[in-house]
């Protein structure tokens, strides 16, 4: 199971919840996916800073989020 923490300002960004529902709907039990609204709480401080739409996969590799298929692509890259 990949894990992929997804950050986001809901103050600013309102398509990136919709996504992460896609993605778990997509991928099933192959993602486990936490949505991290980041006006409301804080990033794990081992992330370092976090500019939001951004992902982190599998507490590793952080990846700047360019709109909703990028991050699709990013899910079905690291599954498969």
């Amino acid at each position: 199971m990949v894990k992929v923490e997804i950050f986001y300002n809901s103050g600013v960004d309102t398509k990136t919840p919709d996504v992460a529902e896609d993605i778990k709907y997509k991928f099933g039990s192959k993602v486990d996916v936490r949505l991290i609204d980041l006006s409301s709480e804080k990033a794990p401080e081992e992330y370092g800073i976090i500019n939001p739409p951004e992902a982190v996969v599998d507490g590793k590799k952080k990846v700047k989020l360019d709109g909703e298929d990028s991050l699709k692509e990013i899910i079905s890259k690291v599954i498969f």
